[in-house]
């Protein structure tokens, strides 16, 4: 598994055993795939978001 990118040192990092290491290469692309999902519902949300916004333009408006 890729490793993320961290820009602080992690000077523990080679002392890791291969579990923690294992686990830790998990979590952190656990991480991303969170990240990502974050970002596709935040498109989802934006685009059923611009289609409500114009089908409310494309009734015909009350007057008040």
């Amino acid at each position: 598994m890729p490793r993320a990118k961290t820009s602080r040192a992690e000077p523990w990092r080679p002392h890791l055993t291969e579990d923690e290491a294992d686990t830790i290469a998990r979590a952190e692309a656990a991480k991303e795939s969170w990240r990502l999902l974050k970002h596709q519902r935040a498109l989802i949300i934006s685009r059923a978001s611009t289609r409500a916004r114009r089908a409310g333009e494309a009734q015909p408006r009350k007057e008040a």
